[in-house]
């Protein structure tokens, strides 16, 4: 199995990069890849390869709160056979967050295993987000 590697990549050019992932595993704030075009350029945009190949790719975006800066897993997209993604990129993104100052890493998903995973990896659910589209 070879060995997954991370870089870092212009974010305005994950839009076109996770749209010709192959993968029903998605990610984003607002459940479409076309939500990363919102975060602009206070965004770091990742890709993850096996070999040449890219298995994953995912945007991170910092927000200064009160008294914390977060890091938001904006969008992410990918897979990899043989790889547990969550498992082994995970404590990258957490690395990446730290050395953007960031106290506290977020994600929203719609994804219930993901849910399940992550808070086995230390998050703690903190609310939920409900959409509704205005006509």
């Amino acid at each position: 199995m070879e060995a997954l590697t991370v870089n870092r990549v212009p974010a305005a050019a994950l839009v076109d990069i996770m749209a010709a992932l192959e993968s029903d595993k998605t990610d984003t704030t607002a459940g479409a890849v076309s939500a990363l075009e919102a975060c602009g350029q206070h965004a770091r945009g990742y890709t993850v390869k096996q070999g040449d190949k890219t298995v994953m790719a995912y945007l991170l975006a910092f927000q200064d709160c009160a008294k914390k800066r977060v890091c938001w897993v904006v969008g992410a997209r990918g897979n990899a056979p043989g790889h547990d993604l969550t498992d082994e990129v995970l404590p990258v993104i957490e690395q990446q967050a730290r050395e953007g100052g960031a106290q506290q890493v977020a994600i929203t998903t719609k994804r219930r295993g993901l849910a399940k995973k992550i808070c086995e990896s230390g998050f703690q659910e903190t609310g939920r987000t409900y959409r509704k589209n205005l006509q």
